[in-house]
């Protein structure tokens, strides 16, 4: 078992042959994907879902969800304020965040099935979602094992968790930047839901959708991720941003190439 974080990346990808297509997802992919089954929400509607789904996230006081429905950064300066006033709160905030998202399934008419068949040979998906709705079109058509995905993770998934070796003590503390740089395991949909369910797992490798994208859980998974990201970026020959709202201050996304601020 290593002890560093790892998940697998796309092979032969940084020193391999020039990839023809970077495709990079975000959340209105996933938002569009869908007109019989439910899908995932968009930003501005996510604070509101998420207090339906969770009584952890119901119980957050009203004058803070108001910062949450803030219109010009929907949801992510209440996630920032939360994380800046009790940050011992964020594990279970991040799971059940993750149990919210694991629910979403794609329909049989689900877009992303149109897209799987018809991706090119040579093309990389990457992904800013924290559903896994393509990832399972991925295992479905394309045989794709959960556990050694291809695809990138910018900002990690509610199904990469801390090792099962892995045990958790409490230190009293109310404070951390990281909070594991263990060995982490990628689990199937279902797995992840029981492992996110029981908090033994303590939460999900999963950034804060707040400014910065903190990691708190195995940040170099998300790091190595975004390098991947980058170089495959400089060296292809396209890049087709699908349902990313432009957010400054995301540099790990736009700083990768100025192909992206032209995308």
């Amino acid at each position: 078992m290593s002890s560093t974080p790892s998940v697998p990346m796309p092979p032969d990808q940084r020193n391999g042959p020039r990839p023809k297509v970077m495709f990079l997802l975000g959340a209105g992919a996933s938002f569009g994907s869908d007109e019989e089954t439910v899908v995932p929400p968009l930003g501005a509607q996510l604070f509101d879902a998420l207090r339906k789904h969770s009584r952890v996230w119901a119980d957050i006081p009203d004058e803070a969800a108001e910062i949450f429905r803030n219109p010009e950064r929907p949801f992510e300066l209440g996630f920032a304020a939360l994380a800046a006033q009790n940050d011992a709160a964020l594990p279970q905030l991040l799971r059940e965040m993750a149990l919210y998202f694991l629910q979403f399934r794609p329909g049989p008419e689900n877009a992303y099935r149109t897209f799987a068949r018809k991706i090119p040979n040579g093309a990389c998906v990457a992904t800013l979602n924290y559903d896994l709705m393509f990832d399972i079109v991925a295992h479905e058509l394309l045989g794709m094992p959960y556990e050694r995905t291809k695809i990138l993770k910018l900002h990690g998934a509610p199904n990469i968790l801390p090792h099962r070796s892995f045990k958790f003590i409490n230190d009293g503390s109310s404070h951390y930047e990281t909070l594991y740089k263990g060995p982490v395991e990628v689990l199937s949909p279902g797995d992840a839901i029981a492992g996110n369910a029981s908090g033994e797992r303590l939460c999900p490798c999963m950034a804060l959708y707040a400014p910065g994208k903190r990691v708190i859980l195995a940040p170099s998974v998300a790091e190595e991720a975004q390098k991947v990201f980058a170089d495959i970026v400089f060296r292809s020959d396209f890049v087709v941003v699908v349902g990313v709202s432009y957010v400054e201050d995301d540099n790990h996304i736009w700083v990768a190439s100025r192909k992206l601020t032209h995308a």
